[in-house]
């Protein structure tokens, strides 16, 4: 890793709606930073819990932060307001539920040091109620990547990998990308869009960036939590609106000639013609004319519940962990774990034998086996 450069200033920015429950433990992350040489931008986007006061006291007590307060417009519209209120040369951003390392900005500075990058990403841990189940890192080798080696790269990985599945992370909170790029951007995004955010710009900045440098420090502390600001409702139109910012990328990349990467936001196209496309190609097979249980109450749960109902499929019982003693009674063929984190879903199968379930009997699926 090269010397610190100390002369780059980061814009961190927060979005925050309520879930003040976090929000002590992600700010101070930030300001407790060994880099200093950054400014934290936290937009209260019409917090209605106190979650905006918590923003206020901390800006009273250190310069670098300021809050700017605004009524309910979603996650990409607080972002929009913090860049347009950004002054550093590259930009972070933190979701108010998660938290950061406290050398994060650190590491990146050094090596930026000699390395004037459009783009750095890098790994981030995954919990789920505050345990630890996953680090992930970017399945690209380490090192920068320019111009069209960066592609090069990335379609290497997607064709040898189900689903076209991306190589490095969706989300924008792992990575530290220039803020003149990352501006023009997102203000091309539609602000009515409340899934797949990061999915649109981050197929949009493998397209505009010159070069990008992959590290595989796990810098990101990611909480899953579906109350947070990035889980918006999955309807059918907010999954429209997905489907209409992809078209609109891949008719602008049409017009500039990129076939490679109109190619692949085809295949993006295709794999979102139906929101719950994962259900119903590799899931519905595997329950349909059984008896089926479902371990897991959160929202892939809820959603694979209502592709059951469009198709036909009775769910005999929903269980989690709370409750699971109940699955004893029940009468079924499959348990389906109806959870999509690889560490999550071997602690439900433990359970679940743990409690008279035979593990022949117990099915799941996990991003990981989708690519």
């Amino acid at each position: 890793m090269e010397c610190l450069r100390n002369d780059v200033k980061f814009s961190v920015i927060i979005p925050v709606y309520n879930g003040k429950e976090y929000l002590f433990e992600c700010i101070e992350s930030v300001i407790k930073q060994t880099y200093t040489n950054f400014e934290l931008i936290i937009i209260d986007d019409g917090s209605t819990d106190g979650a905006g006061e918590i923003c206020d006291h901390f800006a009273d007590l250190d310069e670098r932060i300021k809050v700017i307060h605004q009524t309910n417009k979603g996650l990409i519209s607080a972002r929009k307001t913090g860049l347009d209120n950004a002054n550093g040369e590259y930009v972070i951003f933190v979701d108010a539920d998660d938290w950061i390392e406290k050398n994060e900005l650190e590491i990146i500075a050094r090596y930026l040091n000699g390395n004037n990058v459009d783009m750095i990403e890098f790994g981030f841990w995954k919990y789920y109620k505050d345990d630890l189940v996953d680090e992930r890192v970017c399945d690209l080798k380490c090192g920068q990547y320019i111009g069209t080696d960066i592609w090069n790269a990335i379609l290497h990985c997607i064709y040898n990998k189900p689903c076209f599945a991306l190589p490095i992370s969706y989300s924008l909170c792992c990575k530290a990308i220039k803020s003149d790029i990352i501006k023009d951007i997102l203000h091309k995004i539609d602000m009515r869009i409340t899934i797949g955010e990061d999915a649109i710009i981050t197929f949009a900045l493998l397209h505009e960036i010159n070069d990008m440098l992959v590290i595989h420090e796990s810098l990101y502390h990611y909480r899953v939590n579906c109350n947070s600001m990035i889980h918006g409702e999955k309807n059918d139109k907010n999954y429209s609106l997905f489907r209409e910012q992809l078209i609109k990328l891949h008719d602008f990349y049409q017009e500039s000639n990129d076939i490679e990467y109109m190619n692949y936001i085809s295949l993006q196209q295709a794999c979102w013609q139906d929101g719950n496309n994962i259900i119903r190609n590799f899931i519905i097979p595997t329950i349909h004319d059984k008896k089926v249980v479902l371990f897991g109450k959160g929202v892939f749960s809820n959603n694979l519940q209502r592709v059951c109902n469009s198709e036909g499929i009775e769910i005999n019982a929903i269980i989690d962990s709370e409750d699971v003693y109940r699955i004893r009674k029940l009468n079924f063929d499959i348990v389906f774990i109806a959870i999509t984190i690889s560490g999550v879903v071997d602690k439900a199968i433990n359970i679940l034998i743990e409690n008279g379930v035979s593990k022949n009997k117990i099915k799941y699926i996990t991003f990981d086996m989708l690519g």
